[in-house]
């Protein structure tokens, strides 16, 4: 999916980064392409 077609649902989205930060998903997406992953921790 594009940018453009997503960006309603992502607004007021936020992930935390490889540094730890919490960051918007639309900041991330708009200028490159995303590969979101989501992780689930048991235990």
């Amino acid at each position: 999916m594009r940018y453009n077609d997503l960006k309603p649902r992502i607004s007021g989205v936020t992930v935390i980064n490889a540094q730890g930060e919490a960051v918007s998903l639309e900041s991330i997406w708009e200028s490159r392409v995303v590969l979101l992953t989501f992780l689930r921790h048991f235990g």
